[in-house]
């Protein structure tokens, strides 16, 4: 069961400096659509516009939402399926992520607020550059040193348009008290073709009896463990 979240969207220079201007933000999406939609701005795409998007790439970015956490027989986390690029999470002001990378998901126990309303704040950071780079159009070498992009940072046929911000899903999901969380299945085919080994690993986070069962496309069963 996931529960969606409305969220807001300010900056500011300097971390931690307390935001106003809040705007309206639309997950999964980035900071300069935002802003373009808040401030009727030049469409990105037509034109010359880097200079009226690119300030945006040295800001630190605050999303924030105010949510109530259902109190059920299921345990909430908190689900980013990927933020862009490098950010923090606070619940209530408490820091409970860090993460660098934007092809990573992350999670956040909510279990202690079941029931309670939270504030949760992201603040996404600055677009990472190498200083004192040499900079010239195509060659992606300001952002060298990560996985985001390149052509973002300008190419022969892109404008310079370093994306930033929750550009996935971002939402509360509950999911059962007793609940498999790493799987992996692997299996290696018989010399004639007419049987396979198939190898399954699981973590769970309850000691429990696990049930396999294997089917065809048509839902018939071929065996079970």
């Amino acid at each position: 069961m996931k529960q969606q979240l409305i969220w807001q969207l300010a900056y500011s220079d300097v971390k931690n400096d307390a935001c106003s201007d809040w705007v309206s933000a639309t997950v999964p999406g980035c900071v300069q659509l935002d802003m373009a939609a808040a401030y009727n701005m030049p469409l990105y795409f037509t034109g010359d516009p880097e200079d009226d998007y690119r300030w945006m790439e040295d800001k630190y970015w605050h999303y924030k939402t105010e949510c109530l956490v259902e109190e059920n027989e299921r345990d909430p986390f908190l689900h980013f399926e990927g933020v862009d690029y490098e950010y923090e999470v606070l619940v209530n002001g408490e820091l409970k992520l860090y993460h660098e990378g934007m092809f990573t998901h992350t999670d956040i126990d909510l279990i202690a607020y079941k029931g309670q309303t939270i504030n949760v704040e992201v603040i996404v950071y600055p677009a990472p550059k190498i200083k004192d780079c040499y900079y010239e159009r195509g060659l992606g070498n300001e952002a060298a040193h990560v996985v985001k992009p390149a052509f973002t940072y300008a190419w022969d046929w892109c404008p310079r348009f370093v994306t930033l911000g929750i550009y996935d899903e971002a939402f509360i999901e509950y999911r059962p008290a007793a609940r498999i969380t790493s799987l992996d299945v692997s299996y290696r085919l018989e010399e004639e073709n007419n049987a396979a080994r198939i190898n399954i690993q699981q973590i769970s986070n309850v000691i429990a009896d696990v049930r396999c069962i294997l089917r065809t496309e048509d839902g018939e069963n071929v065996c079970e463990e």
